[in-house]
């Protein structure tokens, strides 16, 4: 509802004596064309609220100097374009102002000047929109004309930053009247801020490196460094930088003070390192320390490209070795922001020694079980590409950053040909399967919070289970108390830790999960790793252990009751149970649509007569239950893997790439927790709607998507993480393509990477299991169908045209195949037959997922305590039974 304002109306007064000057009079404006009415005036002697005061042309060009020099251009200018400018142009002529300064551009420097008229302030080279409401060009222009009052055309860029930059260049801020359309009344735009705030911190501005705009500083590092204009990220300063992504106060810096080398008596280099530290006021080109995000401690690395570039020499290659070894002593993850020109060519070979040097350090960092994420910023070359930037178990990058090896110019010099736009950034090296993911700035602390919490879940998870199996004499197929006490904690999401300590006495228990790290990216003095710390005994030593006995002694109260307060606020979302009814208050708000298409869309396959019609219950025999399955299966309608994901994992990063080739749409993969227990999950994925099936592939992977595959199943089994594959496919895609880039190995490897892993695999068919590119995910401790998927050799269709040399038999192919979920149970191919509910998975699509993530649970929970032989041999004596 508008709210009409009462202004005071300054104009122009001319006595019977001839005397000049000003009078007021009130006016009550509304938001319509028509003029003002006249309204009361404020009582005699009150403050008069600058905003509220109007003042008419003629006035604003006798406050302006027009008074004292009728040929002078008044002191003031007129900010706009198009027809809002033109209009407020004529109302000046008819003032009878002799010209007036108007904000234009040089390319159009000629329509702005208005037949000579007006004398145009330059904004900048080319027309831009932008420009016209950008504080620091309007304000630039004003003072370079000598304006006292800028008056804007469109009042909606009488921002309070404007109002303040020109109040300090001692202007003030007009804009016309609400509903005058001639131009005639203005009025004044104050500051929001008081007088006070205004008068703190100077201004300082920051220019966008596309755009070219001046925004201010803490304007753009308020939202991590992007352009409030257009966009663009702004290069940060390792102090902008942790400001900005790290929690407050909790930075410390390590390895400062190193001695310089001259390994080559570079000439004058002692000279240029010591203009680079009075330039960019740090000591070197990377500075190190840690910190914590969301209160999960983490040691890290930023490079400063205001130093050389951000150019490794060997300072700069030993600090970051030094943290990493530092990390790998405290057993701390590791974060490394990369902006680099590459190797530093003043101290020569000494500068290539520190790709192998660091390189050799993050094996190490690795091999102790710890995780490193590489964060690629812009620029981002050469050696350190070659190094360190992409050896993180995710390596993510910032939009737009320009990632290679060799420069561009160095290569079109090389093979003498022009390179596409695009090439060597981020986006180029996402779509070639070279890192996981382009990360927007606003949800990179976001994401690395709950990547770091997965993995180091998943970290103390295996601690937990070797400490466990190393000190317990239980089956390895059943829950020790303890391990059965902590399942039925009133957080269902909670991932439990028990980590031995050095003396074995006592273990240190930590806490990571989804919402955990929610509440603690909103606060984080409410993380569980903040609130978590308790030394508890070593349940090898007492069965006392979550009294916190030890034995002999009295009863007392355990740490469990800390443990419980700190889901307290978990608990009030979970009802403990584990329930559907606890799955849909998760999952059925991530619920999509699915489209309405045919009945079929596999290629070439009609569809024949169905016996099942609606309503025949799981277990109720048609004429041809297989083919049904297959048409079923094959159901656009259907739901699709990431339906399963979305409904079923929270907090799902899907990484992307084979760090070789390409990245392939047909296998989506990534991690996250599945009812609080960190997982990898992998997923062949057909594609919602047309659009997404063909960029998808229809679900038939490629050699890169195999491989993708299998760089995530390594990651899962370096840190202890459980995998879960959901299989849905027609088959491996074949094509000469897919051969040249040895579609079979890409299978193969596959297999022999699940037979030996170290960690759970359960795998469920949803749909479709055509083959060896089913095949390819599901070597698992355990496997599951749904009731309408099926599992085949090969095609129907293939197999009636192989053996029968006719296609049309599809149908009763199918029933010769054994391809349904019942009759792979029954051959013991599966252990499970998944009930879909009272109909097929697409018409009733949260049940169909909630009995599949109850699968999966129980499967995670039986596996759990399982060793990495007892887990091999499983899997072993299951596929030697065949």
């Amino acid at each position: 509802m508008f709210t009409r304002k009462k202004y005071i109306l300054i104009e122009p007064n001319d006595s019977a004596d001839g005397s000049s000057g000003s009078v007021m009079r009130a006016l009550d404006a509304k938001p319509t064309s028509s003029p003002a009415r006249p309204a009361d005036l404020p009582p005699t002697g009150s403050v008069i609220d600058p905003t509220l005061v109007a003042y008419q042309l003629d006035t604003l060009l006798s406050y302006a100097g027009q008074a004292e020099d009728e040929t002078a251009t008044p002191a003031l200018l007129l900010a706009g374009y198009g027809s809002a400018l033109k209009e407020a142009v004529r109302a000046f002529k008819q003032a009878g102002a002799p010209s007036v300064f108007v904000t234009g551009t040089a390319d159009k420097e000629r329509g702005f000047s208005f037949s000579g008229f007006a004398q145009v302030v330059s904004l900048g080279a080319a027309f831009d929109k932008r420009l016209f409401a950008n504080e620091y060009a309007l304000a630039e222009a004003a003072e370079a004309c000598g304006a006292r009052y800028l008056l804007l055309c469109d009042g909606s860029c009488a921002s309070d930053l404007l109002c303040r930059v020109a109040a300090e260049k001692g202007m003030r801020v007009l804009s016309p009247m609400e509903g005058d359309k001639t131009f005639t009344t203005w009025v004044v735009n104050e500051c929001a801020l008081d007088a006070s705030e205004a008068a703190g911190e100077p201004l300082t501005w920051k220019k966008c490196p596309k755009c070219k705009l001046n925004h201010e500083a803490s304007e753009v590092l308020a939202t991590g460094g992007v352009c409030p204009t257009c966009g663009e990220l702004y290069r940060l300063t390792s102090e902008e930088r942790i400001d900005y992504l790290f929690d407050a106060d909790t930075f410390e810096e390590w390895e400062t003070g190193l001695p310089e080398t001259d390994p080559l008596g570079f000439p004058d280099y002692d000279s240029l390192l010591s203009g680079m530290r009075k330039k960019s006021d740090r000591e070197e080109a990377v500075r190190c320390g840690k910190a914590k995000i969301a209160n999960i401690e983490v040691a890290l690395c930023i490079m400063e490209t205001t130093f050389m570039m951000g150019s490794m020499g060997s300072v700069v290659g030993e600090k970051i070795t030094r943290t990493i070894e530092r990390a790998t002593a405290l057993g701390l993850p590791l974060l490394i922001f990369t902006a680099s020109g590459g190797a530093r060519m003043q101290e020569g070979l000494v500068s290539l020694m520190q790709m192998a040097k660091t390189s050799a350090a993050i094996e190490r960092h690795g091999r102790a079980g710890l995780p490193y994420f590489s964060i690629i910023t812009d620029p981002t070359t050469g050696g350190v590409t070659a190094s360190f930037a992409t050896e993180g178990d995710l390596v993510i990058s910032e939009p737009h950053a320009l990632i290679g090896f060799a420069g561009r110019r160095v290569i079109e010099d090389t093979i003498r040909q022009t390179l596409p736009e695009g090439f060597q950034t981020a986006e180029f090296a996402l779509e070639h399967g070279l890192i996981d993911a382009i990360v927007e700035r606003s949800e990179l602390r976001s994401f690395l919070a709950h990547a770091l919490a997965i993995h180091m879940a998943s970290i103390e998870e295996r601690r937990n289970r070797l400490a466990y199996q190393s000190e317990t004499t239980e089956e390895p197929n059943t829950l020790s108390e303890q391990a059965r006490l902590l399942e039925n904690l009133q957080s269902p999401g909670a991932i439990r830790r028990i980590t031995g300590s050095v003396e074995g006495d006592v273990v240190d228990m930590k806490l990571y999960n989804y919402r955990m790290i929610e509440l603690a990216l909103e606060n984080p003095e409410a993380s569980v790793a903040h609130q978590a710390s308790h030394t508890m005994q070593n349940p090898a030593r007492s069965t006392l252990f979550f009294s916190g006995q030890k034995a002999g002694q009295s009863s007392k109260p355990g740490v469990l009751s800390g443990v419980k307060n700190i889901f307290s606020k978990a608990t009030q979302v979970f009802t403990g149970k584990q329930s559907k009814h606890l799955f849909e208050s998760e999952g059925s708000a991530i619920r999509r649509e699915l489209s309405k298409r045919s009945v079929a869309d596999a290629p070439g396959v009609m569809p024949l007569e169905v016996a099942r019609t609606k309503g025949t219950k799981d277990g109720e025999q048609g004429k041809n239950a297989a083919w049904e399955s297959v048409l079923l299966a094959r159901n656009v309608h259907r739901p699709t893997a990431k339906y399963y994901i979305d409904s079923i994992v929270d907090g799902f990063i899907e990484l992307h790439g084979d760090r070789a080739f390409g990245d392939d749409g047909a296998i989506l993969a990534g991690i996250g927790w599945i009812q609080g227990y960190p997982v990898t999950v992998i997923a062949e994925e057909k594609g919602e709607d047309l659009n997404q099936r063909i960029t998808r592939n229809f679900g038939c992977p490629q050699p890169e998507g195999y491989r993708k595959s299998l760089r995530l199943m390594k990651q899962a089994e370096k840190f202890g993480r459980p995998i879960v594959c959901l299989v849905d496919t027609q088959g491996a895609y074949c094509g000469m393509e897919a051969e040249e880039r040895g579609q079979g190995n890409a299978i193969a490897e596959n297999l022999v990477a699940l037979a030996g892993i170290e960690v759970p695999v359960i795998s469920v068919v949803l749909g479709e299991g055509g083959s060896g590119g089913a095949l390819a995910l599901a070597v698992g401790n355990r496997v599951a169908m749904q009731k309408h998927a099926v599992y085949s050799v090969l095609s129907p269709e293939g197999f009636a045209s192989i053996l029968w040399k006719d296609r049309s038999r599809a149908a009763e192919a199918a029933a010769v195949m054994k391809m349904s979920a019942d009759e792979a149970c029954e051959m013991g191919i599966i252990e499970e037959v998944l009930s879909e509910g009272t109909e097929p998975a697409h018409e009733n699509p949260e049940e169909a997922a909630a009995n599949v993530r109850d699968f999966i649970v129980r499967g995670l929970r039986e596996l759990g305590p399982m060793s990495a032989e007892e887990l091999r041999n499983q899997r072993y004596a299951r596929f030697r039974k065949f």
